[in-house]
């Protein structure tokens, strides 16, 4: 089975099969102008076909752009009502908008693919339809000009071996091979390929007219194409921006005060501004003024530290219930928690120092269960966190002044398990 040969029509001036034939130049050079011209009429084609799709896609996202507005609200009894000039309005008209903008997107796309392709395509057809034109009459007269030319190359050769065997062997020379009979079928033939040389000169110069007509109605079409184009895309334009405009003006134009307004006015939950506030000194609760909740005393005091030996000042509280709190300092913000307390029933209070002592010192010794339940600081837990096993825990207070000291000491007695007088003799604590 034998493979055809491709058109000029496909394959343009470098086709093989015309290679050696010059009489097809001409059309084959035709034929590739005009594949370039349908080259840039698909070209468009695919380049507008793609904004088709853009602009399609861009409707599409514009579509779930605007399904991201919460109308009506959750909340929206305590906002204007839809068309009263709030947010709710705002919110509706500017999906609104949006889903606008996104029909003049899909519009425009329609335009284009109904428009401006339909026109392309139609130069396209056009094109090819000159193509195909050039493929047929002018190639196939191309054609017979090439066979007649051979046939001619021929008959002169033939009248030319002749004329030389008349002149070195005329006996030789049969009757078809006379000089003359062949000189008038040269003749003949010659004038036959003139005639179809020239009919194909003509149908060149014809077919280059048919050219210029169609390119320039080719490049004419072209631009009102895209004139169309043009005029449409500025319309959209001109109407998105429209769109845009309206949901500029709905937002700024609000004004910020009107919702709280309104709002207020609807509202009977709101804290009018001329409230009375509550005195903070008249406060009352359940066991405001119990007994038990005022401390017996508060104020500074210095506690020997057990390794260190040294003296830190805190700030103790002593509660009718017992406790003798310490804090680091008065701030009850800063430090609400105790960092100890002593159940002072469970201990033994020592004597103070007397009066002419260099430092006023006394010491609070505890039994092996001193503390009162579970409370910060309890002495079982401080014993057992310092390893001291069964020995008692004893603790050293220093105040500035023997009056202060006398003080402390006299109110913890009051509470304390035990106490030792002047008289009684006590350990001290150094």
């Amino acid at each position: 089975m034998t493979k055809k040969h491709t058109s000029t029509i496909k394959n343009g001036s470098g086709c093989a099969e015309h290679a050696d034939k010059p009489e097809h130049k001409e059309i084959d050079i035709l034929v590739d102008r005009f594949l370039e011209y349908k080259s840039i009429t698909k070209g468009f084609i695919a380049y507008y076909e793609d904004l088709a799709k853009l602009e399609t896609s861009t409707a599409a996202e514009l579509q779930k752009i605007g399904g991201h507005l919460p109308v009506p609200l959750r909340e929206g009894n305590q906002f204007l009502a839809e068309g009263a000039g709030g947010w709710q309005t705002i919110l509706f008209n500017t999906r609104e908008r949006t889903r606008a903008i996104s029909d003049h997107h899909t519009a425009f796309a329609n335009s284009i693919t109904q428009s401006t392709l339909h026109g392309l395509n139609k130069i396209k057809t056009d094109v090819k339809e000159l193509i195909a034109d050039l493929g047929a009459k002018p190639t196939q007269l191309a054609t017979e000009v090439g066979k007649s030319r051979a046939d001619s190359t021929q008959a002169i050769s033939h009248l030319s071996q002749a004329i030389a065997q008349s002149k070195t062997n005329p006996a030789a020379l049969v009757a078809h091979d006379d000089p003359v009979l062949l000189h008038r079928q040269v003749e003949e033939q010659v004038k036959e390929q003139m005639n179809l040389e020239n009919s194909l000169t003509r149908t060149i110069i014809e077919y280059q007219k048919k050219g210029l007509e169609l390119e320039k109605r080719v490049n004419i079409d072209l631009q009102a194409v895209i004139k169309d184009f043009e005029s449409a895309r500025l319309n959209t334009e001109k109407a998105i921006s429209n769109e845009w405009q309206t949901i500029h003006a709905g937002v700024t134009g609000l004004d910020p005060q009107l919702e709280w307004t309104e709002f207020a006015k609807r509202s009977g939950h709101l804290v009018p501004e001329d409230i009375q506030m509550r005195d903070l000194e008249k406060i009352t609760f359940p066991g405001h003024n119990e007994e038990l909740t005022s401390p017996i005393n508060v104020g500074l005091l210095e506690r020997k530290k057990r390794f260190t030996r040294n003296y830190k000042e805190g700030y103790y509280v002593l509660t009718p219930s017992g406790y003798l709190h310490e804090f680091k300092t008065s701030d009850p913000l800063k430090h609400h928690e105790p960092e100890m307390s002593i159940f002072l029933p469970n201990c033994t209070l020592g004597a103070p120092a007397p009066p002419e002592a260099k430092t006023f010192k006394w010491h609070i010794e505890g039994a092996r269960r001193t503390s009162g339940g579970h409370n910060t600081g309890s002495l079982n837990k401080m014993k057992k966190s310092l390893h001291i096993g069964s020995k008692e825990v004893a603790f050293s207070f220093k105040s500035r002044t023997h009056a202060e000291m006398m003080h402390w000491w006299e109110l913890m007695q009051k509470v304390a398990q035990h106490s030792c007088k002047w008289s009684t003799f006590c350990p001290v604590i150094a």
